[in-house]
């Protein structure tokens, strides 16, 4: 149990004794790469010279790109190409569908060296590679300005042409500063890193500050964030929005971009502690039909890539610290949560957009700020365990969000989430809207805690087993 003392040290926190939480200093493990190309980008580093860098190691069959110390400008300007295809566009881009099975593009900053700079006039301890961005439309992620972007395939306008391509393939970038342009962030919704239809990525100990868009985000992919520090709190926020930390979009994204048909994951049964889908007999509904009522079932890699494990990181002053849509599913374990401005640390989007399917949210804190609320889904099932929700109101709340009476297989409803072992300091606990769809002991299962009744049947959740901590494609060596 905290003490009054201790809780007036947390709550006292600055922003950079937040951030230095988390030390930056690691070695370099990941060396699983067929290819043993090594290549240094030249100084001053620049988008071009990046850019250069990434393509011969991929043209290699994998390696690793080192970007050394220092605070460069990405500043690349969009050029289109002989096929009509936008390439530059501010972003440096990686497709990895080129790389050999079992490959890894490792893209790994000065990491060992930690530095204060200054973004939007605030000091801030980061990773001494700095990269900021002042990019453009990438051309490659329609809407979406970002530093980096990394696909699994480029969709050659076939609807066969998905992350498919980039099965066992994978990338790895570790101990960058990504600062987003923080003078023109109007209308530019600038995101650090955007991973599209990849079967496995490792995020490590970065800094990620872009603007309301997302530092990272992510569709249609599986893979690993660790040990990162995630902020929107060095921007100036547009109309009171403030970006996202980690927005993960599921394979909904396929029939919106033409490229096939979305599977919405029938049994979570079959996939919560998992980390690789591909295997499982995993039967799922068909929203393309209008119904939820046509069930089969899949092992393609093309609709289940699985989810995204994010775990030791920190989150400060972001919209939401992480959340989902679009089918999506995370794991969000052993993160610390501090100064949201007016949201939820944790969300999962219902109906409109489309919902999120799933989340496991465990071992987790979660630090009081003004109008904060803890972890709050709006659709979707999973379990919320073993977290410390200190002066946060309400810690967990279960919101109806345009939910469906007639139809019960809704995914916007909130459907086989357990709850339980959380702990609650110095802040109201558990509410749930009482709408149809958010029935205790029929939707979601609590035991006797922050003012809920137990359910029949109760927690914790039968079966269930968390994934290894930490994840093994942290160790891979």
């Amino acid at each position: 149990m905290l003490g009054a003392l201790t809780l007036l040290a947390i709550a006292s926190l600055s922003v950079v004794s937040v951030i230095a939480l988390n030390s930056f200093s690691t070695s370099i493990q990941n060396t699983a790469s067929i290819s043993t190309s090594i290549i240094t980008v030249p100084t001053p580093v620049t988008t071009s010279g990046i850019q250069v860098a990434v393509n011969a190691v991929l043209a290699a069959g994998g390696g690793t790109v080192y970007i050394p110390a220092g605070d460069w400008i990405i500043n690349q300007t969009a050029v289109a190409s002989s096929s009509g295809v936008v390439v530059g566009g501010g972003a440096i881009f990686v497709d990895l569908e080129t790389l050999p099975a079992r490959a890894w593009l490792n893209i790994i900053g000065s990491y060992t060296n930690v530095t204060t700079t200054q973004q939007n006039g605030q000091n801030i301890t980061c990773p001494a590679t700095i990269l900021r961005s002042y990019a453009v439309n990438n051309g490659y992620l329609p809407g979406e300005i970002s530093t980096f972007v990394i696909v699994g395939s480029i969709w050659h306008s076939s609807a066969n042409n998905n992350y498919i391509d980039s099965a066992d393939r994978h990338i790895r970038l570790s101990g960058l500063t990504i600062l987003g342009d923080v003078t023109n962030d109007s209308g530019n919704n600038n995101d650090g890193i955007d991973i599209a239809y990849v079967d496995g990525f490792l995020i490590d100990h970065c800094f990620v500050d872009s603007s309301v868009g997302s530092d990272i985000g992510i569709v249609g992919s599986k893979g690993v964030i660790s040990d990162c520090n995630i902020s929107q709190a060095y921007h100036v926020t547009q109309g009171g929005i403030w970006g996202y930390g980690i927005l993960v979009s599921g394979n909904a994204q396929f029939y919106w971009n033409g490229l096939g048909t979305p599977i919405w994951i029938d049994n979570l049964t079959l996939v919560v502690g998992e980390y690789d889908w591909q295997g499982i007999n995993i039967t799922y509904s068909n929203p393309a039909s209008g119904t939820f009522t046509d069930t089969g079932w899949t092992t393609d890699i093309s609709y289940t890539a699985g989810p995204v494990y994010i775990e030791g990181c920190y989150f400060y002053y972001c919209r939401h610290g992480v959340t989902a849509n679009y089918y999506g599913y995370y794991v969000v374990r052993y993160c610390t949560f501090y100064a949201e401005p007016s949201n939820s640390y944790i969300d999962a989007h219902g109906v409109g957009f489309p919902s999120a399917r799933g989340y496991e949210i465990y071992n987790d804190t979660l630090l009081a700020f003004s109008g904060a609320q803890g972890v709050s889904p709006r659709g979707g099932g999973g379990v919320i365990f073993n977290n410390t929700f200190i002066g946060v109101s309400p810690a967990i709340h279960l919101e109806q969000d345009g939910y469906n009476v007639n139809d019960p297989n809704d995914p916007a409803y909130i459907n086989d989430l357990w709850i339980w072992s959380n702990t609650y300091l110095n802040g109201a606990a558990f509410t749930a809207d009482s709408n149809v769809g958010i029935v205790a002991g029929t939707n979601y299962f609590i035991d006797n805690e922050g003012g809920a009744a137990a359910t029949n049947p109760a927690p914790p959740r039968p079966g269930y087993v968390p994934y290894t901590y930490p994840h093994p494609l942290t160790l891979v060596g």
